[in-house]
């Protein structure tokens, strides 16, 4: 007896040993969550972000108090600056700090002129914040004891779309941005001009940058990494098939260790004699993010939790989270991007929207809609008015025989998990929500496969009008699925207007064609549990021919097809209104003043011009009258259900 219980007393402080520690915060919560997106050091602390879990922090140097939670809300970008304030990069309200005591939000209406932000970089020696965002950059500068905000766009030399990845250079300030699509730019105080950076052959898409202790340049991307500046430039790869080079972070520990978090390998160390480290290769995961703290190797792993190497990196000092209440940032309103003059442009890429979500009645589609395989039937629900085609159709390196496939998910709302229902788009015709899409059918190839990719071919009428394509991983929390992650091309394609309905017999001449053609925008899709319009403007009479590349991904999907004058209205204020609804706090059931606008609002903008909406119009009329007048009106249960998601499902 007593030899039994000493081996279980010594198994014990073996596995304590052994195990990682600090994942538990003794209330049952082994870890911050399972699909962890982002990790910080912070002083003598670790702060971890995690989708669906919301902002955690743990005491290094009382480790038995475990982890406590500072926020609910998903972020992917963290950052502690001069005065020990948090910031979070939000999903769809731009920023939110923390001041050691709450939270406040900073949007577009206080000087954050994005709302998905996907990158927050600290420049503490300059008193500089920079945030990366789904329209370009915003600098948040405190000088003499107060603060302004600056944006920066396309115009202004930035690479167009969303900035992925920021990082400033702490002897001169030189700040560099890594757009969604992977060009590069930087540029020096006091911050005008931006100068093209570029990136080297083989990467592929950017989706982080790191300035090294040398003050050289390292730079994560889907097929590789790269260390060094300019021209001189080297590329690193870790395995001879492509996707399994994809790393998502880069950052150098105090010894000089670069870590990358990959997304097949795990955490990778580069040491600086040359050797790799893979602290696990028996258990290869999906790294979402790697830091250094206390000595020791964080690992935020995509599906796992979290993962610690006792000993395994060198780690520097790192600004801590203020201990009593900081001030906060000044407001400002976030200044608009100027107008760009079209000139002779066929298209371009507008930018994403990350609120709207499912709820696309009365927002995009007033020239008409495609909603993926949505008819259960190998077809597509196309729905609104609008004097335009599409054909849908794979790409050619595919297998004999293959076509694109039509996959309905969920097929009533009822199916769908209450907690991401608001995510699927409606459907209009049967009322309720259906989750769809267009599948290459890639799944069944090996990842290496390079392909076959969706295109879709569609003419457009007179006019400048806004492409709007829908995005959304509703699995991407189940097995391979989390490998998704594509590039979207779009050209014009006018020669194919007149063979639409024979593109999926000459998919292997349409497509030679389409790659001989130069490109006009480009877009990335990542990181969508949380869905995403992807908008494109498009000038009319043409034919337009948009990919969706692979690019590496378990197999690549999309649910929509939205097409809308331009200048029908002003999407970003819009938005604007939007976010504010939601930071109000109206949710499901709860209607005031503000939503009625922001409803009707979207009515106008738009139109209604579906007969099956003709009810639920008039509602909304109803509704912006009573509350107009001041009597106020409290939609029945039926009424609420009519006015959210159409007509009542049968």
């Amino acid at each position: 007896m007593r030899l039994t219980r000493l081996a279980v007393f010594l198994l014990s402080v073996l596995a304590a040993w052994l195990l990682p520690t600090g994942l538990s915060d003794g209330k049952g919560v082994e870890q911050p969550g399972k699909f962890v997106t982002r990790l910080l050091p912070a002083g003598g602390s670790i702060i971890a972000a995690a989708e669906d879990s919301g902002i955690w922090r743990l005491d290094l140097q009382d480790e038995g108090s475990g982890w406590r939670r500072l926020a609910s809300f998903d972020s992917y970008a963290l950052a502690v600056d001069w005065k020990g304030r948090l910031w979070a990069g939000t999903v769809g309200e731009g920023v939110r700090v923390f001041n050691g005591s709450e939270w406040r939000a900073y949007g577009i209406l206080e000087g954050c002129a994005g709302e998905r932000v996907f990158d927050v970089a600290a420049d503490n020696q300059r008193s500089n914040l920079w945030i990366g965002h789904d329209h370009g950059l915003s600098l948040y500068s405190e000088q003499a004891g107060r603060g302004a905000w600056k944006s920066f766009w396309q115009h202004d030399g930035l690479p167009p779309g969303g900035i992925y990845s920021v990082a400033a250079r702490k002897a001169d300030g030189c700040v560099f941005a890594a757009g969604e699509c992977g060009d590069v730019a930087f540029s020096m105080p006091p911050y005008g001009r931006w100068q093209k950076y570029g990136r080297p052959a083989g990467i592929g898409a950017i989706n982080s940058v790191a300035v090294l202790s040398d003050g050289s340049l390292a730079a994560a991307g889907c097929f590789g990494i790269s260390v060094g500046n300019g021209p001189q430039a080297k590329m690193l790869h870790l395995s001879p098939k492509p996707y399994e080079n994809h790393a998502r972070r880069v950052v150098e520990d105090a010894s000089g260790t670069l870590w990358l978090a990959t997304r097949h390998l795990g955490p990778v160390g580069f040491e600086r004699g040359g050797r790799i480290v893979q602290p696990c290769p028996d258990e290869p995961c999906y790294a979402a993010d790697v830091a250094a703290a206390s000595g020791d190797l964080w690992c935020a792993t995509y599906g796992s939790g979290m993962r610690r190497f006792r000993g395994a990196a060198g780690s520097a000092d790192s600004p801590g989270l203020a201990a009593a209440t900081a001030g906060f940032p000044e407001k400002a309103s976030a200044e608009k991007a100027p107008a760009q003059p079209r000139g002779s442009a066929r298209a371009s890429f507008l930018g994403d929207d990350w609120l709207t979500q499912g709820d696309w009645l009365g927002r995009y589609g007033a020239h008409g809609a495609v909603l993926c395989a949505m008819s259960g039937a190998a077809s597509d629900f196309r729905v609104g008015p609008g004097d335009w085609t599409y054909r849908a159709w794979l790409g050619s390196d595919c297998k004999k025989g293959d076509k694109l496939r039509y996959w309905v998910h969920w097929l009533r709302s009822a199916d769908i998990p209450d907690a991401i229902k608001g995510r699927v788009l409606q459907n209009p015709i049967l009322g309720g929500r259906r989750q769809a899409e267009w599948d290459d059918h890639s799944e069944t190839y090996a990842m290496e496969h390079d392909g076959p990719h969706i295109f879709c071919t569609l003419t457009v009428p007179q006019g400048d009008h806004v492409l709007s394509l829908f995005f959304f991983n509703k699995d991407g929390h189940e097995r391979k699925n989390v490998f998704r992650d594509y590039v979207i091309t779009l050209k014009e394609t006018p020669s194919l207007a007149g063979i639409l309905d024979s593109l999926d017999e000459r998919n292997a001449d349409a497509e030679k064609l389409f790659n001989s053609l130069p490109a006009l925008a480009s877009a990335r899709v990542r990181d969508f549990w949380n869905p995403v319009y992807k908008r494109f403007l498009v000038r009319g009479p043409s034919c337009y021919t948009f990919c969706v590349s692979r690019n590496g991904s378990f197999n690549t999907i999309i649910s929509g097809v939205f097409l809308d004058p331009a200048g029908n209205g002003s999407r970003q204020q819009h938005i604007a209104s939007l976010a504010e609804l939601r930071r109000s706090g109206v949710e499901d059931g709860r209607f005031d003043r503000a939503a009625v606008a922001e409803c009707l609002g979207a009515l106008q903008m738009f139109g209604m011009r579906d007969r099956l909406e003709t009810r639920r119009t008039y509602l909304f009329r109803l509704w912006e009258a009573k509350t107009a007048n001041g009597e106020g009106w409290t939609p029945t249960a039926a009424q609420s259900r009519e006015l959210r998601y159409g007509k009542k499902e049968g």
